[in-house]
């Protein structure tokens, strides 16, 4: 696996390469300096690559808020894990594999949570009925006859 020295001796290679555009030597050169300390540009990274962290983390959670909370776990992990990028993919294509599996990760822990209603038994589902009687289906549905 390279490592970040790798990543930097890359990037510096990619300065004088015409073959990378200035959007993409500038993003190696923001890299670089949040790598070598200048942790107040990450913002810079968050402003330019939020719009599509929340429309990939929108895909898997509609609720908006919640959102809100997945994109900041993202950029928190990819803060966390900046080391680790070797950038033999673009740095966009790194982030978006974050937040697909932070999405992921919170549809397990949701599914995880979750409670089927049959799962409660006879005794919930009669506590139900006893709550909202006028909403509750009759309790021999199955029994009416068929036309």
């Amino acid at each position: 696996m390279a490592t970040w020295t790798d990543f930097a001796a890359q990037g510096a290679a990619a300065e004088s390469d015409s073959g990378l555009d200035a959007a993409a030597r500038e993003e190696i050169a923001l890299l670089r300096r949040i790598r070598d300390g200048s942790g107040d540009e990450f913002a810079q990274v968050i402003r330019r690559h939020q719009s599509r962290v929340f429309a990939i983390l929108s895909r898997y959670e509609r609720d908006a808020h919640l959102v809100e909370d997945l994109a900041q776990e993202t950029f928190l992990k990819a803060w966390r894990a900046l080391k680790q990028f070797d950038g033999r993919a673009p740095f966009e294509h790194w982030l978006a594999r974050i937040a697909v599996h932070v999405a992921i990760d919170h549809i397990r822990a949701r599914r995880d949570r979750e409670v089927r209603f049959s799962d409660l038994g006879e005794d919930a589902a009669e506590w139900l009925q006893n709550l909202h009687p006028a909403q509750s289906p009759p309790p021999n549905v199955s029994a009416l006859p068929q036309k």
